[in-house]
């Protein structure tokens, strides 16, 4: 699951798009600014995924889960590192300020969005297939990124939003673990009605994009109940995608 991270085969695709962006000669300030971004976390993302991977392997789920979340946050901080240098190099390119604290709320809200997304889709994929053991761990990783949306809110617009964000998530985790495990309609109304309508109330702006995320979050425990193993990895990849546009229409 972990291997494939920053192989030479995405090492190219980043310096194809970095060579058709910036051109040939800003390239070499580049790839410095890459090395010495990149070159302190590989070995964090590696040790974190072998863990994980070693966890899986001992059915360690809680642990396995929190070696992922470690995983994901310091690929996340590889992001940040590179995205910031970029920005430095290429300002006609890129304007504004990457180091702002708008610019910081609006890439910490995607990355929890997404990990949200995905944590929940592991956690559905658990409960549609009865594996409890590996539910409870996920279900655990999942209300801990609840617990963080929470508190990003609450540093961005106030404790009472925090406290709405983190039950708001916490209802919504536990209604998608209910649609996993029998396809519950009141789950799926919850899901697709109650909760857009109280997030509402939040960010007004996102409900539309809401909606379409819980709907491609559905379509993925649907793939997960149908075993239709050829499409869910591709409607999983999708639904956190939609995370992106959530964002946007948040921060």
């Amino acid at each position: 699951m972990f291997e494939g991270i920053l192989q030479p085969i995405h090492l190219l695709l980043i310096f194809g798009i970095a060579l058709l962006m910036f051109g040939r000669q800003k390239l070499p300030q580049l790839g410095r600014g890459l090395g010495e971004a990149i070159g302190g976390f590989r070995e964090g993302i590696a040790s974190a995924g072998n863990k994980a991977i070693e966890d899986a392997a001992a059915q360690s789920f809680p642990k396995m889960y929190v070696d992922l979340r470690t995983a994901y946050a310091v690929s996340s901080v590889i992001g940040d590192l590179v995205a910031a240098r970029t920005v430095q190099l290429f300002p006609d390119k890129f304007p504004g300020d990457a180091a702002s604290k708008a610019a910081d709320i609006r890439v910490s809200l995607n990355s929890l969005l997404q990990e949200h997304s995905y944590l929940a889709t592991m956690t559905t994929d658990a409960a549609a297939a009865a594996r409890a053991t590996e539910q409870n761990g996920a279900a655990g990783a999942l209300s801990s990124n609840a617990d963080a949306l929470g508190k990003l809110f609450a540093d961005t617009m106030g404790a009472g939003a925090g406290t709405q964000v983190a039950q708001l998530w916490g209802a919504r985790n536990s209604d998608l673990i209910a649609y996993a495990t029998s396809g519950d309609a009141t789950a799926r109304q919850n899901l697709t009605e109650t909760f857009i309508t109280k997030f509402y109330g939040l960010a007004p702006n996102a409900s539309d994009s809401v909606r379409e995320q819980a709907l491609a979050t559905i379509k993925v425990i649907d793939d997960q109940r149908g075993k239709n193993f050829k499409v869910v990895a591709g409607d999983d990849r999708a639904a956190a995608a939609a995370m992106q546009a959530v964002a946007d229409h948040i921060a």
